[in-house]
């Protein structure tokens, strides 16, 4: 190799490390501020599950209704205080968050993501997808500090494009 070469191997190297310092900064950022916690990268693949005294219905609905990250992820939500089902649907994936029981003052919530859309082997806007389930964790911990939570692996059908 000649000295270019060395040069813009050098300089592409010195850009991707700032590249990723960048990045780094700002995702400590977002956990210091409790905007998003540090996730393995694949926790769509995984359904939570919340266990707590039983909140009013009313309460989680206003909660719901009220978080922050719609506006900054893009993403909708629609759903129902009576069946305590919610839809959270962004360009790239969707999720649902629904109560499964409620049994001697207990409620039991799952929440899990339905769908995404992948790059490169990767979730596509995983941190709107953090920002959501963040929230959800945070809005079950203000109901009942000792709310128990517990993962499961979800089955998935994975579609491939060819062309």
């Amino acid at each position: 190799m000649d000295g270019t070469t060395i040069l813009i191997l050098l300089g592409v190297g010195v850009f991707m490390a700032i590249l990723i310092a960048i990045s780094l900064r700002a995702h400590n950022k977002m956990v210091a501020n409790g905007e998003i916690i540090s996730r393995d990268t694949k926790f769509m693949e995984k359904a939570e599950l919340f266990t707590l005294n039983a909140p009013e219905p009313t309460a989680v609905s206003g909660r719901i209704k009220g978080f922050s990250v719609y506006e900054k992820g893009g993403i909708s939500m629609k759903g129902s205080t009576e069946d305590q089902k919610y839809v959270f649907k962004a360009s790239s994936w969707s999720a649902v968050l629904e109560r499964q029981s409620v049994s001697d003052g207990r409620s039991v919530y799952r929440f899990q993501f339905v769908s995404w859309k992948t790059s490169n082997g990767m979730a596509q806007d995983s941190l709107n997808m953090n920002r959501l389930l963040t929230a959800i964790e945070k809005m079950f911990l203000e109901f009942d500090p000792q709310t128990q939570v517990g993962t499961e692996l979800v089955d998935f059908k994975t579609k491939h494009k060819l062309f």
